[in-house]
């Protein structure tokens, strides 16, 4: 396996915009470092190919050379100790009694956007799930062709959570009492909702061996709620994720040329052009970590989003919906109502996030 760059998951442009925009003058310091194009002879590691260039006996960088996790572990407990020593003296320590970073919180709320070959897949996905208003989610104001609402659902039931065991009473593995809590919530349809997006990998159900009985019973829910929908088929459930990435192969596909003279870039530069790899990249190389970035930035925009504390997935969206509402909260303005209904899903059913301790990492 090789390194994926960043340049080619994220909008480098828009963020270096961002630094632009932050920086007044020379002597301040904005929040958000510029990046830069990638340059193998300027590093002591070959992205390309996983190898170390020169002899790590020799180098005096401040690197542990290898992949053995514990090297992993002993940079957790760095970053804990530290975190900890530095509490009294960094205001910006991110602690439950304390704000984010400013770079923290300027990726919160909008600095960090997905590359445009993503952005266009979320815009595709949303222009399909989600123009046709189902009779349910339907008012008489409604324009032809608008958009319905749509619940984002981060269901963390694939086989690799079984196998975590921190954190017990916060976690559910099976998909059918999730789907039974929301229905305890919600015993009709939200008002304007006409689709449940659910972010699941749902390869790792797929491919489960048939021994694990409850991956097969999700698997078995998450297919029959595609076919038969919510609230009695009123609300449709759709998935985007790796499945949502076709439309990058079909656009290939049926304009191939122009494709192909479109992803040429005679520059290298990232302040001024994005660096775009090939529509197969994403399908093929990385499909699981382009569909969740797919599914994150989805779950961003939902008119309720149900996710889990012990998910930094869910966790993340949840704060970035937190503070983006917080940023506009002084306009009263009721298009960002929908930020604020964020919920956790528990064995005892789902719990409503009002507080911004709610939002950080659970600490079991």
């Amino acid at each position: 396996d090789k390194f994926i760059m960043h340049q080619h998951l994220f909008d480098v442009v828009h963020w270096n915009q961002n630094f632009a925009n932050q920086k007044k003058n020379a002597d301040e310091r904005p929040p958000l470092p510029r990046l830069v194009t990638h340059h193998p002879s300027m590093t002591d590691f070959n992205i390309t190919s996983m190898e170390w260039i020169g002899n790590p006996q020799n180098s005096t960088s401040p690197r542990a050379y290898g992949f053995d996790s514990k090297f992993f572990m002993a940079y957790r407990r760095y970053v804990w100790k530290r975190t900890r020593h530095l509490q009294d003296k960094n205001p910006f320590t991110l602690t439950r009694d304390t704000q984010p970073h400013p770079s923290d919180l300027a990726m919160l709320t909008g600095a960090l956007r997905p590359h445009p070959q993503l952005q266009k897949v979320i815009e595709q996905f949303k222009a399909r799930a989600l123009t046709t208003i189902p009779p349910a989610a339907r008012n008489e104001n409604a324009p032809v062709g608008a958009k319905t609402g749509y619940i984002c659902l981060h269901a963390r039931v694939e086989p690799d959570m079984q196998i975590h065991h921190e954190c017990p009473k916060r976690r559910v593995y099976d998909l059918k009492q999730i789907i039974d809590s929301i229905y305890q919530t919600y015993p009709e349809p939200p008002p304007g909702i006409g689709v449940l997006l659910i972010a699941i990998n749902r390869a790792l159900l797929e491919t489960e061996p048939s021994s694990n009985q409850l991956a097969q019973q999700n698997l078995q829910l998450l297919n029959e709620l595609r076919r038969e929908g919510m609230w009695n088929g009123t609300i449709r459930v759709v998935e985007a994720g790796r499945e949502a990435l076709s439309v990058l192969e079909e656009e290939k596909r049926s304009n191939l040329k122009k494709s192909v003279s479109h992803s040429h870039s005679e520059s290298r530069s990232l302040t001024s052009t994005t660096v775009s790899p090939p529509s197969s990249f994403y399908v093929k190389q990385c499909p699981s970590l382009s569909g969740a970035i797919v599914d994150y930035f989805l779950a961003l925009e939902s008119d309720i989003f149900i996710g889990t504390s012990v998910s930094s997935f869910s966790v993340d969206v949840a704060k970035a919906r937190y503070y983006q509402a917080r940023q506009h909260e002084a306009s009263e303005s009721l298009a960002i109502q929908h930020l604020t209904r964020n919920y956790f899903y528990e064995p005892k059913g789902l719990v409503h996030l009002d507080h911004e301790s709610e939002r950080e990492p659970t600490m079991c």
